[in-house]
């Protein structure tokens, strides 16, 4: 099986955020940290956000968290929001 780079980006970007849950992250921090180039991650963060994974608070002090407890959160829910829903393809 093979997952796209921004899956796996928006994977590494979640663990990041949830490994800080008492923090805001900056987007350029996230990038840091993770190793995500940063152009990248700037299309990823609010495909997250749209779903309600995180948090965008904005200002000099804002950045990203979690919008809920990472225990709530599935894989399913992160590749989703970054790539659409996932469908089965039948084998005849």
């Amino acid at each position: 099986m093979h997952i796209s780079k921004e899956i796996d980006y928006g994977l590494r970007a979640m663990i990041i955020i949830a490994s800080n849950p008492e923090v805001l992250l900056s987007s350029k921090e996230i990038s840091k940290r993770s190793g995500i180039p940063y152009n990248f991650l700037s299309l990823i963060l609010p495909k997250l956000v749209r779903r309600g994974l995180i948090q965008s608070l904005q200002g000099p002090k804002g950045g990203y968290r979690l919008a809920k407890t990472a225990s709530q959160i599935t894989l399913l829910e992160i590749i989703e929001s970054l790539q659409g829903p996932i469908e089965l393809i039948a084998c005849n």
